[in-house]
């Protein structure tokens, strides 16, 4: 992204000695999605403009051209976000299984370039931002059927200092580990880390893609991950168990190999939680769970073999 530290300021105009150069330029600008007749000259000016000399964006994509009385002043791009990104992942706190199924809710600022020469409006590029990101989200429902709520961009500190996003709040969290996305699925190592920043386009942003169960508004646009997938994160699981901690078992003592019916309840939970909806799916769930998470539910341990054992399905159904 590019993001100079002086951008492109409107002509001043005499008559108007009270207003300022740069409330000037605020009035007169707009920021639009590209035509399709319009995106081969997108593509090209970015070729010319941006540093990475490269206009094709990955996965879903809109394209933005920023106007000034009709003229072509800054271009936009936004794609798919990133399919795993560590500081990213661990500042919202999701799961494998919610960033499967949560991803898409995110975008990418994936090139910004100033057309115009620079000059004395510093706070042009941050402006164009903040209009941008006003209808980011509408457009991605018209054009995929789902809003956003958080974006992501990276900067280079050897070439920039993404002064543009710290003017419009963008928080940094973090570097990247010097990969970069070729294609889809193809990440290619190129050893220039990058600074991450986020935008929360919702103020619970965050809540939201880290959710057990996402809020009735956002449900609708989750998408459905693998069910054998575990959705819960460690302190989750534990908060689960505390929540089960006073249920009573109802079974009468008989030799039991599973001795914590709220265990039991809690892998049914979980289970139900990744998309399945029988007891069947439930029971195949209960016994694709590995060592590390049969502990964190604190399933009961073989008196054989010393390891942690799943219940079954039969066992869940009737503890359930």
């Amino acid at each position: 992204m590019i993001c100079p530290s002086q951008p492109f300021v409107a002509s001043s105009r005499e008559h108007l000695v009270t207003e300022t150069l740069a409330e000037i330029a605020a009035q007169e600008i707009t920021v639009e999605l590209v035509d399709p007749e319009e995106e081969a000259r997108w593509n090209k000016l970015i070729g010319q403009h941006h540093y990475l000399k490269e206009h094709r964006l990955v996965g879903e994509s809109r394209r933005y051209v920023a106007k000034q009385n009709g003229q072509w002043i800054a271009l936009l791009g936004w794609s798919s976000a990133a399919f795993h990104l560590r500081p990213r992942d661990a500042w919202i706190g999701w799961t494998e299984a919610q960033r499967k199924a949560g991803r898409h809710l995110l975008a990418c600022n994936a090139r910004f370039a100033l057309l115009a020469p620079k000059g004395q409006s510093p706070n042009l590029a941050s402006h164009l931002l903040s209009l941008n990101l006003q209808r980011l989200s509408e457009d991605w429902l018209q054009r995929y059927d789902h809003p956003i709520l958080l974006v992501e961009t990276y900067v280079d500190p050897q070439r920039f200092a993404g002064t543009c996003y710290r003017a419009a709040n963008w928080i940094e969290i973090g570097q990247t580990q010097g990969f970069g996305r070729s294609r889809l699925e193809f990440y290619q190592l190129h050893d220039k880390p990058k600074a991450i920043l986020l935008y929360p386009l919702h103020p619970k942003a965050r809540q939201i893609l880290s959710a057990p169960v996402m809020p009735s508004a956002w449900a609708p646009y989750r998408r459905k991950a693998d069910a054998k997938q575990y959705p819960l994160s460690g302190r989750q699981t534990k908060s689960l168990l505390q929540s089960l901690a006073t249920l009573k078992d109802p079974r009468r003592y008989k030799g039991w190999l599973h001795r914590r019916g709220a265990s039991i309840v809690a892998i049914a939970t979980a289970a139900i939680i990744a998309g399945n909806d029988s007891l069947l799916d439930i029971g195949e769930f209960s016994q694709s769970l590995n060592q590390n998470q049969l502990r964190s539910l604190r399933a009961s341990r073989s008196r054989q073999s010393g390891k942690l054992i799943a219940p079954s399905e039969s066992t869940i159904r009737r503890v359930l």
